[in-house]
């Protein structure tokens, strides 16, 4: 309990550092998915809906590009994937860049 009541009231500084980070992150998302249809619900993953002729399956072994497969969170889900922001800026860098080339 008394970390709780620490976490909560101690300094917030990291935070905001944090929800920045996360900001900028879904930030460069987004730009790199332009033209793709995407959903950003605060958290740390972006949506993207896949286009037609691409799977997960074909990023994985094509781009060497992992991301979650829509369909693993309902039926709501089916035919998008969802990207993590919880990675490092290289890693999301490269990651999207091998993006941009699979629907290039």
């Amino acid at each position: 309990m008394h970390s709780g009541v620490a976490a909560l009231t101690g300094p917030q500084d990291s935070v905001e550092e944090r929800r920045a980070t996360y900001e900028r992150r879904r930030d460069d998302a987004l730009a790199a998915l332009e033209g793709i249809e995407t959903r950003s619900e605060g958290t740390f993953f972006v949506w993207f809906r896949l286009p037609n002729d691409v799977t997960v399956e074909r990023l994985l072994v094509e781009h060497r590009l992992a991301v979650a497969p829509g369909e693993g969170f309902g039926a709501r889900g089916e035919g998008w994937a969802r990207l993590s922001l919880a990675v490092s800026d290289g890693t999301l860098e490269l990651g999207l860049k091998r993006l941009r080339a699979a629907f290039g």
